[in-house]
């Protein structure tokens, strides 16, 4: 079953996208005490105190977004392996799909309806939407299974195992 993991390879992503807002907040954090206190900034505040408020601004927001980035795919790894760990084994059976026309990072999300079979013989339809890679687009059809985890508490909430998937 492929779970989506972040590669090691690429971690000065994140100091690249940061350093330059913390660089920034702390100069601007520098330099407000050098600033007349008698000049008004736009604020309605001391020009100081503006650039002040905009240095902890600059430091604090893109810690916020980054902790708020890993929080939502922390979640997302978590129940990827809580299904892989206690979902219930299925198959489903692809009876339509399209694309949505929302993408994350040039990678599309497809709408599925699906029919799943669970123990070989309860079946039930479902309608599920997901990030696919482009790497498995040429692998769907109408009409194709493929493995499925089920959550025992809800059976909308599956795990595609994309890599079960053959090419014809």
């Amino acid at each position: 079953m492929s779970t989506w993991e972040p590669t090691n390879h690429a971690k000065w992503i994140i100091p690249l996208a940061v350093i330059p807002f913390i660089v920034t907040g702390i100069g601007l954090i520098i330099i407000s005490p050098a600033v007349e206190p008698s000049l008004s900034g736009t604020w309605g505040m001391s020009k100081s105190t503006e650039l002040l408020v905009l240095g902890i601004f600059f430091i604090i927001s893109p810690i916020i977004s980054l902790g708020w980035i890993f929080l939502w795919m922390r979640r997302g790894q978590q129940r990827a392996l809580f299904l892989i760990k206690n979902g219930i084994s299925g198959t489903a059976k692809i009876l339509n799909y399209e694309e949505t026309g929302q993408t994350l990072n040039d990678v599309p999300k497809i709408k599925f309806w699906l029919e799943i079979t669970v123990s070989g013989n309860k079946k039930y339809e479902l309608q599920y939407s997901e990030y696919v890679s482009l790497l498995y687009l040429s692998k769907l059809k109408i009409g194709k299974e493929f493995s499925v985890k089920i959550d025992p508490s809800d059976q909308r909430n599956i795990l595609i195992d994309f890599d079960s998937l053959k090419y014809e």
